[in-house]
């Protein structure tokens, strides 16, 4: 037992020392990801990006009603916490206002002509006018959902206002009673959305962990660059097998499974020790302040590039040739930086992408680091961690299970 597990423990070191020789290689590997990084560094830092993918919209406030009511609604927009947190909320005249945004420095403009509540309570036609700067497509789809929820609400609640008051005419009750009850109601109509915030308990859901753009983007480009390095740990079996190395092993009686295992084992440790090397001037460069949970997030980072060697590994047992490999991998890579969040921010995906992006381990990969990166939703990062490590095992065993049948 001692002797095997010397012997497994052998072929991992020879593995890892086989990988740290090639030395030319081994600089462009390390370099070349750290010039990409340098990059986008220098891009946000020289060109003023903000680091933050939402900023908080800017929306100037116009009234025009001046009744006491309208004050009201207008507290409920700047008082309100749950809004205020994504919204600044400028209240002025119109002239001042309008002037701001058409310089370009407000999202939005919301006008509350005068009559409006009056209007709201009678049931006639006044509605406010809501005027958007579309320059920034995500910024436009949130404010059209903020607006677009009052406007439901109030016209859901509007329907069962008038159709109370046609059951109460259908019942015979006098044209003042019918009146009386309209009041009430509208009165309620308005102080339920002045006090909509008290009608709920807030509980934060985060599918994703915000983070600013240059730590986002070290991230996804450490992904990305991962699946390409680990093309190589893939073309080294495959020249392995066409040098008959697995029938020679199989005189050896050394397990196929263990030697592919340990090729990944000592595979990973190799490219660890460049991550980790990338990690460090990365850190030296914003600070110091990389990971609030930066243990846990270099775990899981070592399961991910195992992860990504034997998804590599894996394609060799289902395609012979070099060539065929590194076709496959290059588009499986390229289409994943697109859907799995290397390219366009996760945060910002369309819906309908971000359900695609399911299926690219790009996705989980950066989803994961994220979380511990934020030193949110741990548990959540330490299940993606588990799945991708339980799926390296199985594609190993499925390689090394091809590759017996090919040996015989």
């Amino acid at each position: 037992m001692t002797s095997s597990v010397c012997l497994f423990a052998r072929m991992i070191y020879q593995n890892y020392i086989g990988q740290v020789r090639q030395l030319k290689r081994n600089i462009m590997l390390f370099f070349v990801p750290i010039c990409v990084f340098l990059f986008v560094y220098l891009f946000f830092a020289l060109n003023n990006v903000d680091e933050s993918f939402i900023e908080p919209l800017e929306i100037g406030l116009i009234l025009e009603d001046k009744s006491i009511f309208a004050g009201m609604v207008a507290d409920g927009f700047t008082s309100s916490e749950a809004f205020t947190e994504f919204a600044n909320v400028t209240q002025g005249n119109g002239d001042e206002i309008y002037k701001t945004f058409n310089e370009g420095k407000l999202d939005a403009v919301i006008l509350m002509p005068e009559g409006f509540v009056n209007s709201v309570m009678r049931f006639s036609y006044n509605p406010i006018i809501v005027q958007v700067n579309h320059s920034e497509p995500l910024k436009t789809l949130l404010i059209k959902n903020v607006i677009m929820s009052y406007e439901k609400y109030i016209t859901t609640v509007e329907v069962g206002i008038l159709t109370l008051f046609d059951q109460m005419e259908d019942l015979g009750y006098d044209w003042d009673t019918i009146v009386s009850y309209n009041e009430q109601i509208s009165y309620e109509l308005i102080f339920t959305a002045l006090s909509r915030t008290s009608m709920f308990s807030y509980e934060e859901i985060v599918n994703v962990p915000s983070v600013v753009s240059t730590i986002y983007y070290f991230i996804a480009i450490i992904v990305m660059f991962l699946m390409y390095i680990a093309i190589y740990a893939a073309i080294n079996l495959i020249r392995e097998r066409e040098d008959m190395c697995f029938v020679r092993l199989k005189i050896s009686k050394i397990s196929l499974f263990n030697y592919i295992i340990s090729k990944a084992i000592g595979t990973t440790l190799f490219i660890s020790t460049i991550v980790f090397g990338w990690f460090f001037i990365f850190t030296a460069f914003t600070g110091g302040v990389m990971s609030k949970a930066f243990l846990m997030m270099c775990l899981f980072l070592v399961v991910a590039i195992l992860f990504d060697i034997s998804l590599a590994m894996f394609m060799t047992a289902c395609v012979k040739r070099e060539e065929g490999v590194i076709l496959l991998s290059n588009i499986f890579i390229f289409i994943n930086a697109i859907i799995g969040g290397s390219i366009i921010p996760i945060q910002m995906m369309p819906e309908a992408l971000q359900n695609i992006a399911v299926i690219s381990p790009n996705y989980w990969m950066i989803r994961g680091l994220l979380y511990f990166q934020s030193g949110y939703n741990l548990r959540e990062g330490f299940y993606i961690g588990s799945i991708l490590l339980l799926l390296s095992l199985a594609m190993l065993f499925i390689t090394s299970k091809r590759y017996e049948k090919v040996t015989v």
